[in-house]
């Protein structure tokens, strides 16, 4: 399993990627909606990133994946408001949908990286020190890419 650098991360840059969609969503939006449910959004869409990349900092398997749990949570928030966003007519019900699939996939990537991780630790205590980095193993958990053209967000 090879170790990669943060910014090698597929769920990194799908994560710094939507967040970045979804901020130039937002301010597209009036005042009102911008600062109430649109400041949520984005809150929200940044953290999933934020915890990944806390997560990656962090030595100790337990703590790894103590960040990807906040990770996957940030992101169900996301997903909350991008269906809030939806109902209200802020955004299209392409877009939404679109942006719902994409942060679901990412949730699911989430969780394989979460289960990788377990499955490293009980490796490493049977055979020895930890190593200081997240892998990605493509194999055992990765879904099909996302194709940015096909997004509809």
């Amino acid at each position: 399993m090879a170790h990669l650098a943060l910014d090698d991360l597929q769920i990194y840059r799908d994560a710094a990627r939507y967040c970045d969609r979804v901020y130039t969503l937002v301010r597209t939006w009036n005042s009102f909606d911008s600062e109430t449910l649109g400041a949520q959004l984005v809150r929200a869409s940044d953290s999933v990133g934020a915890n990944i990349a806390e997560s990656y900092g962090r030595y100790h398997y337990a703590e790894r994946v103590h960040f990807l749990y906040y990770a996957r949570g940030s992101a169900y928030e996301t997903i909350y408001w991008l269906k809030r966003a939806g109902k209200r007519g802020l955004l299209s019900d392409e877009t939404a949908t679109g942006a719902v699939n994409a942060y679901m996939n990412l949730n699911a990537l989430i969780n394989g990286v979460i289960k990788s991780t377990n499955q490293r630790r009980t490796h490493d205590q049977r055979r020895g020190p930890k190593v200081n980095a997240l892998a990605e193993s493509g194999t055992d958990y990765r879904l099909d890419e996302i194709d940015e053209a096909v997004l509809p967000f």
